[in-house]
């Protein structure tokens, strides 16, 4: 269920809030602080109404409710009480308590679908094997019992609950079936049988924000009640002191708010599940959840999605934490790993730590941003995960996790279970698919656990050197369109000499032209500044770099006439953009003449030879590059340092580099059958022409045979041949 699955949700959110806005009338907050107890104390009432206590805590209770009040708290806990899943509980309150809180909504709402595409590969698809194995055998079913009955489920980034409920309601539902089975085998069964062995006190958690945890610990509450519920409906009242499941409940979080109101803590412990507030990058998780001998420990969640560039100076400093002697800090010539990794990679880190050398007895499954598995983060990241004998024991591929956000942003999403190294067998997710695989890479490929270097100034193999492009940092100003170029050269047709074209990626894929302002020295400035379009633009250029916080731009404002940074050459180029569609089966590159000038969001070959261009336009590089290169959401990203500099392409003679290019040439001739075509409409998948679709596959044989004479079946092959001969070449 998502937020926006049935009308139910949305009633309960105008009906909560109705409440609450009626609350406000009889309890008047003066802070923030109170406000957000009064939201707390709101989930207590509802909690105690879908308990079954339809009291409002008696005249200790710091809530005077009017009559108006007791109404609206009738009609919203009845709807409660019966439409709204307990997992959904927090998050209906936090939409309630924090309007700005909604926007981010689908960011923290993890939905059943995809909490389940982790739970089970985890744990619940083995401990559902072991009860078909167990079903006619009431002593295995009675250990497989006991044995879930010892199993920890620990969120350490829990939030409002969500995964601590659902694997609660799991192992509950599994509990219900090996009793079921169990009763069809044994004639009669004692009352003591009938009582649920599972309970919250198998459920830890960390969390940073105080009002989340609140709502975890009221919203577990409600799921136990809820599973109670199913549990009489299955098998009848047990008798514990003469009440049932649901009433006892409310009493024991009645028992419990008194006493937390008593002595002043906050602590989350107690019968029900632990819940500590606090940062779990620097608590110790061993003093959470107890690695204690009989107990299998499972480690779950969604932590947070953040990325390198968005951190705050205390997450930065969390991500140093987690890594202590591992990170390499920025300065003396050396990367900066501690700026280069997610937020994500703290728990990932810590939860390796916390589960190595405990053998079966844990595991961990993160969702993650799938960018921890692109690029130079698994340089940084995977070797410290997988020491001390951690391995990935299954994994679902990037998937498109939509929100229910107003925009519908999308997040690209992956799966990651970590374990101790095991025989048990390994799978990787496409989607519904499900294979078994040798091995599972940081890469989540079957290939060897290699992890790609970044920083790679040359190329590993025998290709030319690739260069970044040349970038503006003018606020725009050096930049003209087809129409302000073609304006100016009309009044001032001397300025044409100072103008050049100018090719980024999506210019030179989408076949938009643009020029810009290109001055070789001192002297082409001082001619070009005597032309009054030219020189107000310069002058806009410096007022930009002047006002920029960073010292090295303000230096930049010294030549305003000059781009920020100059990799250009005078010679012909093959250009490769930096980012390009997923769905394409090729990133369109192409030659560029020696007066284009390259920008930033693209690479350059200064003076190529053709084959060059043949070997980057291969299938074999296609598969090279979306596996180790980065992603922004799922489209590619292309790096030299990784993508072309780490390329393992074997030494050849030059008939193979003729016929390579012979076959470039093809490629080319293809192209120019279209001339009204962009690149972007040449290799759209549906669209490419055949002649085109041909004269690529002929060129793929052709680098396929620079490898071995006998052809590969797949691009998995490829990989795993590029793989083995990047060992080789790199050690």
């Amino acid at each position: 269920m998502t937020m926006t699955d049935t009308g139910a949700n949305a009633r309960a959110i105008e009906r909560i809030a109705k409440l609450y806005e009626q609350l406000e009338k009889d309890c008047p907050a003066r802070s923030a602080e109170e406000a957000r107890g009064l939201v707390v104390r709101l989930a207590e009432l509802l909690y105690r109404f879908m308990a079954g206590d339809e009291t409002t805590g008696g005249e200790e209770s710091p809530l005077r409710l009017s009559e108006a009040s007791r109404r609206a708290l009738l009609e919203c806990g009845e709807l409660m009480r019966s439409e709204i899943e307990p997992d959904l509980f927090g998050s209906l309150l936090q939409t309630v308590a924090e309007p700005e809180y909604r926007s981010r909504l689908g960011m923290h709402y993890t939905s059943v679908p995809n909490r389940m595409k982790l739970l089970k590969p985890l744990l619940m698809d083995e401990l559902y094997e072991e009860l078909e194995r167990s079903r006619d055998c009431a002593e295995r079913l009675d250990r497989l019992h006991g044995r879930i009955a010892g199993i920890r489920l620990f969120d350490p980034a829990c939030g409002s609950g969500n995964f601590l409920i659902q694997g609660y309601k799991e192992l509950r539902r599994l509990e219900m079936a090996i009793v079921k089975r169990r009763q069809r085998l044994v004639d009669r069964m004692g009352k003591g049988a009938l009582s649920p062995r599972v309970s919250l006190a198998q459920l830890y958690g960390i969390e940073l924000d105080s009002f989340a945890c609140e709502t975890a610990r009221i919203s577990l509450k409600v799921a136990e009640c809820r599973m109670n519920a199913e549990f009489e409906r299955e098998f009848g009242r047990a008798q514990q002191g003469g009440r049932g499941y649901l009433e006892k409940a409310a009493a024991v979080e009645n028992e419990e708010i008194k006493e937390n109101e008593e002595t002043g803590t906050d602590e989350g412990k107690g019968p029900g599940a632990t819940i500590v507030c606090g940062n779990a990058i620097r608590l110790r998780w061993e003093d959470v959840c107890p690695r204690d001998e009989g107990y299998a420990v499972y480690v779950i969640g969604n932590p947070p999605f953040l990325g390198a560039r968005l951190l705050s100076s205390e997450q930065k400093e969390d991500i140093r934490e987690a890594f202590a002697d591992r990170i390499e800090e920025r300065g003396r010539g050396k990367p900066g790993q501690a700026n280069d990794l997610d937020y994500i990679a703290c728990w990932f880190v810590r939860g390796a730590r916390y589960i190595r050398g405990r053998g079966g007895n844990a595991k961990l499954a993160f969702v993650s941003t799938n960018s921890i598995c692109q690029g130079a983060q698994v340089h940084h990241l995977w070797p410290s995960l997988l020491q001390g004998g951690v391995e990935i024991g299954f994994a679902h591929r990037s998937f498109r996790w939509a929100n229910d956000a107003k925009d519908n942003a999308a997040v690209i999403c992956v799966i990651i279970g970590l374990r101790n190294r095991s025989d048990l067998p390994k799978h990787l997710y496409d989607g519904e698919t499900r294979r078994q695989v040798r091995r599972i890479s940081p890469y989540l490929t079957d290939t060897a656990d290699i992890a790609i270097a970044g920083g790679r100034k040359q190329p590993l193999s025998a290709l030319p050197p690739m260069a970044f492009g040349s970038m503006p940092n003018d606020g725009g100003h050096l930049l003209l369109s087809d129409e302000e170029r073609a304006n100016i050269v009309a009044e001032y047709p001397e300025a044409e000499r100072f103008l050049r074209r100018f090719a980024g990626a999506r210019d030179f894929i989408g076949g938009r032209a643009r020029w810009c302002i290109w001055l070789d020295g001192e002297d082409a400035a001082q001619e070009a500044m005597r032309l009054a379009p030219l020189r107000e633009r310069i002058r806009q250029v410096e007022r930009h770099r002047l006002s920029s916080r960073r010292e090295a731009t303000r230096r930049l404002g010294a030549m305003p006439y000059r781009f920020g940074e100059v990799r250009h050459r005078e010679a012909p180029a093959l250009l490769v953009p930096c980012h390009s569609s997923e769905q394409r089966d090729y990133i369109p590159i192409g030659l560029v003449d020696s007066r284009t000038i390259v920008g930033n969001s693209a690479l350059a070959v200064y003076d190529p030879e053709p084959w060059t261009l043949g070997v980057i336009a291969s299938r074999m590089h296609m598969a090279w590059v979306r596996t180790v290169g980065g992603r922004i959401k799922t489209d590619l990203r292309y790096s030299a340092d990784i993508c072309y500099n780490s390329f393992p392409f074997p030494t050849i003679m030059e008939p193979q580099q003729q016929a390579i290019a012979d076959h470039v040439r093809l490629v080319l001739t293809a192209r120019e059958a279209y001339p009204g075509r962009t690149l972007a409409e040449l290799y759209d998948p549906g669209a490419m022409p055949e002649e085109l679709r041909l004269a690529h596959e002929r060129l793929d044989l052709a680098i396929d045979g620079c490898y071995r004479p006998e052809p590969f079946g797949s691009d998995e092959e490829r990989l795993e041949w590029l793989m083995r001969l990047y060992e080789r070449m790199a050690t």
